[in-house]
């Protein structure tokens, strides 16, 4: 009967297995079809070592042919080695990995080298070369735009110098050249020394989300980093948002500027920052000289280590300008340092610059310290020149019981001739001490400069012996005229 259907030319193909067969084999990832015969088919191209070698020339020869709107397919369980960089000059391109599909880099250079819009990096595993000095696997450069990075596995990428193994942008974008649209999302990083997410300068409208940070071991690097570093420019409309972080040995996530103008539009939320050793060079989450943000949502566990000496507060926010500091956790357990981590578990001051306008509410804080240093849960310092006004303290709950140290609430300083600490408001805060001799439920204190018109209103203040202080070394229940207006 099939033989009255089909033609007999037909019929020996069936039995050749060139149809439906080994001759042609289907690829659900990339919905095409591939083979000796088919390494271009509808705009995708395989490199399998037929028509494309498997190596950074081959790949490179793919994207040429297959062009505008094309895929190139590293196939299952396929390693592509990488020894120069490969560039990614045409719109609309996709690399794309099969399950188990790889790129090796087998020396110390820039991998895929992005410069056009709409370019997709998807469901790779990255393998690095090691040593002190490593590659960098991807590197986004000025005047690119919409691309993403999906799905992608990281590991032996190692580097003592500022590249990361996501670099947005190259440190080539400028004010005329931005990289605009970037995705870059749900990535593994595991087994690298060096930054692994980096976003530079004039960046805009970037979204790193769902990636998963793991060091294993104490490095002196971020998780990821947005730095304006040269002069003018600023990375603007950057959304940070459930990220898992472990071990960073930096701050799990760092935004602010360092030479280039103040970030703005920062969104950080939502995500989760664990420490895997004791020795910190950095902790949790730091703002610095920030604009428009939002901070909220985040955890911080210290995970039964103690903070570093040299350790940035879990929570940091200096330089901060219109913003808010919101329903934040920290875990910090059991602490003995010295270190001015703990005074100041979410910490919003100054540093050379103004904090203003900024609402701290509806975060928790829980530690125990047992050193002989200070620990708050909340610290606004202004320890150098520059304003600090309008920060609104409310709803926040602070947790110290267990405590042997010297613990305060709620600590705001004025601690330099030219500060100015004014018409900052602390009101409906749970603040639980520990009954210590030396103690403060709220400290508003004036050692230097100028504080005036600082309200406190109704607060819950528990089990300190000193529920109100103007002088935490000195506990006392007066204040200077004009400091602060009570109206418990």
């Amino acid at each position: 009967m099939l033989e009255k259907l089909m033609p007999a030319s037909f019929l020996l193909l069936i039995s050749a297995g060139l149809v439906g067969g080994q001759g042609v084999r289907y690829d659900n990832v990339a919905q095409g079809i591939r083979g000796s015969a088919a390494s271009n088919l509808n705009g995708i191209g395989y490199i399998d070592g037929v028509k494309y070698a498997v190596t950074d020339v081959g790949l490179a020869a793919c994207l040429s042919a297959v062009g505008t709107n094309g895929t190139c397919v590293i196939p299952r369980n396929t390693s592509l080695t990488i020894s120069k960089p490969v560039k990614l000059s045409t719109a609309f391109q996709t690399i794309q990995c099969d399950p188990g599909g790889q790129l090796t880099f087998i020396n110390n250079i820039d991998g895929l080298n992005v410069n056009s819009n709409n370019i997709t990096i998807k469901g790779c595993r990255f393998v690095g070369p090691g040593g002190s000095t490593g590659a960098v696997p991807i590197l986004v450069n000025g005047g690119a735009s919409y691309v993403k990075v999906l799905d992608n596995y990281f590991t032996g990428f190692a580097n003592t110098g500022p590249s990361c193994v996501i670099q947005v942008p190259s440190r080539t974008a400028s004010v005329a050249r931005p990289v605009s649209y970037v995705w870059v999302q749900r990535n593994q990083f595991t087994g690298n020394v060096v930054t692994p997410i980096c976003v530079y300068d004039q960046a805009d409208h970037v979204l790193i989300s769902d990636n998963e940070v793991s060091y294993g071991a104490v490095t002196p690097y971020e998780g990821i980093i947005v730095h304006a570093q040269d002069t003018g420019t600023a990375p603007t409309f950057v959304t940070i948002d459930h990220n898992m972080i472990d071990g960073a040995g930096g701050n799990c996530v760092e935004v602010g500027a360092f030479g280039g103008n103040a970030p703005t539009h920062v969104e950080i939320t939502e995500n989760i920052c664990k420490l895997m050793a004791s020795t910190r060079l950095g902790t949790g989450y730091s703002l610095s000289t920030v604009n428009n943000f939002k901070f909220s949502n985040n955890l911080f566990d210290a995970n039964g280590f103690a903070i570093g000496t040299t350790a940035n507060q879990p929570f940091e926010c200096v330089n901060c300008v219109h913003g808010v500091v919101a329903a934040n956790d920290a875990i910090m357990g059991a602490q003995s340092g010295s270190t001015g981590a703990v005074n100041g578990v979410v910490a919003i001051g100054i540093n050379n610059g103004n904090t203003t306008d900024v609402t701290v509410t509806g975060n928790v804080v829980a530690m125990t310290y047992t050193g002989s240093s200070i620990a708050s849960c909340y610290f606004s310092g202004a320890s150098t020149a520059g304003t600090m006004s309008r920060i609104k303290y409310t709803a926040n709950l602070c947790n110290l019981l267990g405590s042997t140290g010297r613990i305060a609430g709620i600590n705001i300083q004025s601690n330099n001739l030219g500060a100015v600490v004014q018409n900052n408001q602390v009101n409906g805060n749970e603040l639980i001490g520990a009954a210590t001799a030396t103690d403060g439920g709220i400290v508003i204190e004036k050692d230097f400069g100028t504080m005036s018109q600082n309200l406190i209103g109704q607060n819950k203040i528990y089990n300190f012996t000193t529920p109100i202080s103007s002088n935490f070394r000195s506990p006392s229940l007066g204040y200077t005229i004009g400091t602060v207006d009570p109206i418990n």
